[in-house]
């Protein structure tokens, strides 16, 4: 009755650890596996059981079982998701448990020795595992935040040296039968260890989190302040509105005079004397269609761009006229950002080294770029002067290359990495007369899977 009882005691606390190791793995991770697969973790687990049941137990065999299962289940996940990151904090931390567990509960039946007498340690163990599972349970939506935060590498290292320092335990309690000083000694120190490094791994994400927090307020700031400037933009253009409304009935009826008298110069210098002196050009021009942009990236990008060139003198247009709410989906938006971003350094650097070297007078710095939108494609356009006849395309797109002699320019290099990167790209740039001119199209996802 004993053996029989011992047995079954066996195949249960197999079974169970089976399942709670998948059911932790699934639920980390978040992996569905399909029918064909669900059939091999079916086929893996019974080879684990007959493996369990079969060859007496030791620690090399408990051991190299967990660790042939967290192979598997790794190399089954990736062919899932490609977050390798989750799939690998799940493996290891089924790994963990099932360490953790085991030296639980010889350390419970080392403290209360009456536990192990009765085949009350079945029981003990089943309770282990049970309770161990519910505890794990509580946190699992903090690891998954940890494996998928900026933080997960140095996350995936702390589960990995808590893993191979409680398999290392695990070695010595199974292998000593008078475990009593091990298990005291080694637990203390992994105890130790582990909360050393839970507690270094908390402090470096508290210190990214204020750096990005300082960041982010940077970002705000500079964000307030082309909101000021931009609203400082429109309130000046509506005083000059309502000047020029003011004016208008005298302006009127002095050319209605000029006019009834045949004096039609009188009235074209008159017309020309009150543009130039109450209308600056630049200044109407200088955030010119940006209503039209809606999103708020792709708006604040040329903000700064046209505030620059603006402020450096360079004479310039932008364009939009179509109103624009949203980009194909599969777009990583900051990719396109730093694109468009690139792209009017490199334009803005051209025309400022030209000046200092003599190659174009001031008046003739002229940088030209435009957003466009037809249904759901988007279209960015950029054009400068390069008089520079030496500069060629190969040139222009070598990582590295700069027309600037002390600064290691970025050139097109990262430009045609954004191209590679998606399907729907397509990426134009050549040099005609004294322009160097580029286009980016995306085009609708659906138009290029079709």
């Amino acid at each position: 009755m004993s053996n029989t009882f011992e047995l079954f005691s066996i195949l249960a606390n197999i079974i169970l650890s089976l399942i709670v190791d998948l059911s932790i793995f699934t639920k980390i991770s978040m992996v569905k596996f399909t029918s064909s697969q669900k059939i091999l973790v079916t086929a893996f687990y019974i080879f684990c059981f007959i493996a369990s049941v079969l060859i007496p137990s030791n620690v090399v065999v408990n051991i190299s079982i967990t660790i042939v299962e967290i192979l598997f289940f790794t190399l089954l996940g990736l062919r899932n998701t490609k977050d390798k990151f989750l799939i690998l904090g799940a493996a290891l931390l089924l790994g963990i448990f099932d360490s953790i567990t085991i030296i639980l509960s010889n350390l419970i039946l080392f403290l209360f020795p009456i536990l192990g007498s009765n085949n009350l340690d079945f029981f003990t163990n089943i309770a282990i595992i049970i309770i161990s599972y519910l505890l794990l349970l509580k946190i699992i939506p903090k690891i998954i935040t940890n494996l998928t935060s900026t933080n997960k590498k140095v996350f995936i290292g702390v589960l990995s040296y808590i893993y191979i320092s409680s398999t290392v335990l695990n070695a010595y309690v199974l292998s000593d039968t008078k475990p009593t000083e091990v298990i005291i000694v080694s637990l203390a120190l992994l105890f130790l260890q582990s909360i050393f490094i839970l507690i270094m791994y908390i402090s470096l994400v508290e210190i990214q989190k204020k750096l990005l927090s300082h960041t982010q307020q940077k970002e705000l700031l500079q964000e307030k302040q082309e909101l000021e400037e931009y609203s400082s933009y429109l309130e000046q253009n509506e005083d000059d509105l309502r000047r020029f409304k003011h004016d208008y009935q005298n302006i009127l009826n002095s050319l209605k005079i000029d006019a009834q008298e045949g004096n039609v110069k009188g009235v074209i210098d008159k017309l020309s004397e009150y543009t130039n002196s109450h209308f600056n050009e630049e200044a109407l021009r200088k955030y010119k269609d940006l209503n039209h942009i809606h999103i708020k990236e792709l708006k604040s990008i040329v903000f700064s761009k046209l505030t620059q060139m603006y402020n450096l003198g360079i004479l310039y247009s932008f364009g939009c006229e179509s109103e624009i709410y949203e980009i194909p989906q599969n777009i990583d938006l900051l990719d396109l950002v730093r694109v468009i971003g690139i792209t009017f350094d490199n334009a803005i650097e051209a025309e400022t080294d030209y000046f200092n070297s003599n190659l174009l007078q001031k008046q003739d710095l002229r940088i030209e770029a435009m957003y466009y939108q037809d249904h759901d494609d988007f279209e960015f356009m950029i054009r400068n002067r390069i008089p520079n006849s030496d500069i060629t395309l190969s040139q222009l797109t070598e990582k590295g290359y700069t027309t600037k002699k002390q600064h290691p320019g970025l050139g097109l290099a990262n430009v045609k990495q954004f191209s590679q990167k998606y399907d729907n790209v397509i990426i134009d740039y050549h040099i005609k007369d004294t322009w160097f001119i580029f286009n980016l199209t995306i085009l609708p996802i659906d138009e290029v899977t079709d």
